[in-house]
C-alpha cells in the first residue's frame, strides 16, 4: 500500500494485484500492516521469487484459489486455507484458476512494507520494468539497497546483489532517479492508487501482460 491510511487502495495494472488497507503501519504503531489483497486471473508477485528476511506474512484466503511456490515446494490454497510465510523464506505466488481470488494480508512487523509495495506497483504501473515486473537495472538497484529490509529478490544472485547494486544505485542517485521512487510514496500522485476508496477496484490488469 501506499504510504496512507486505512481506506486507501493500490493497484498493479501489470500483475493484476489489488490491494485496499484495513490497519496501517502507522494506525498498529508498527506491528503490523492488514490488507484486503485481491490477484486477477492470471496475476502474479512482480520480481519472482523473494524472501522477507525481518517480517512474517500470513494468507487467508476468501475466494478463489492461489498457488504459492514456498521453498521449492508448490501449494495451492483454497477459501478457508490460511499459510504463513516465516521470516528469510523464498516464495512467489500467481493464480492461475479462472477468476479473482481475495484474502486478507497480514505483515508483522510492519516495518517500511506499505511503502515498499508502492513503490514496486507504481514502477510497474509506469512501465519502469520488464514483463515480470523486474525493475531496469538502476532503478532495481535503487529499489533493492532502498528495501532490502523489507524484501530481497532471489535473482540475480545474492553475490552479485551484495558487489554491483551498491555502486549501481549510487549511480541512481546521482541521476537523480530517487525522485521516481518518492513520487509513490504519495497517494495523491501514485498512477494507481486512491485515497479514502474503500473498496478493490474492478479488473486492473492490462490485456496482454500476463
Amino acid at each position: 500500500m501506499a504510504a496512507g491510511g486505512t481506506g486507501d487502495v493500490v493497484w498493479n495494472p501489470l500483475t493484476g494485484e489489488k490491494a485496499l488497507l484495513i490497519e496501517s503501519a502507522e494506525g498498529t504503531g508498527g506491528a503490523r500492516i492488514v490488507v484486503d489483497f485481491a490477484v486477477e486471473e492470471g496475476g502474479f508477485v512482480p520480481g519472482g521469487e523473494h524472501a522477507h528476511d525481518n517480517c512474517s506474512e500470513h494468507f487467508e484466503v476468501l475466494d478463489g484459489r492461489i498457488t504459492f511456490l514456498v521453498n521449492g515446494e508448490e501449494r495451492t490454497l483454497g477459501p478457508g486455507e490460511q499459510l504463513t510465510i516465516p521470516p528469510g523464506t523464498w516464495h512467489r505466488w500467481w493464480n492461475e484458476g479462472e477468476g479473482e481470488v481475495r484474502s486478507r494480508v497480514r505483515i508483522e512487523p510492519a516495518l517500511r512494507f506499505q511503502e515498499m509495495i508502492a513503490v514496486i506497483w507504481g514502477l510497474c504501473a509506469d512501465g519502469h520494468t520488464n514483463a515480470k515486473g523486474m525493475p531496469s537495472p538502476l532503478l532495481g538497484a535503487l529499489f533493492a539497497t532502498r528495501y532490502r529490509d523489507e524484501m530481497r529478490l532471489r535473482q540475480p544472485p545474492q553475490l552479485v546483489q551484495r558487489i554491483l547494486f551498491p555502486p549501481l544505485a549510487g549511480l541512481a542517485r546521482r541521476r537523480g532517479l530517487e525522485s521516481t521512487l518518492e513520487r509513490y510514496l504519495d497517494v495523491d500522485t501514485h498512477p494507481s492508487a486512491e485515497a479514502g476508496a474503500g473498496r478493490l477496484p474492478e479488473k486492473v490488469m492490462k490485456r496482454g501482460s500476463r
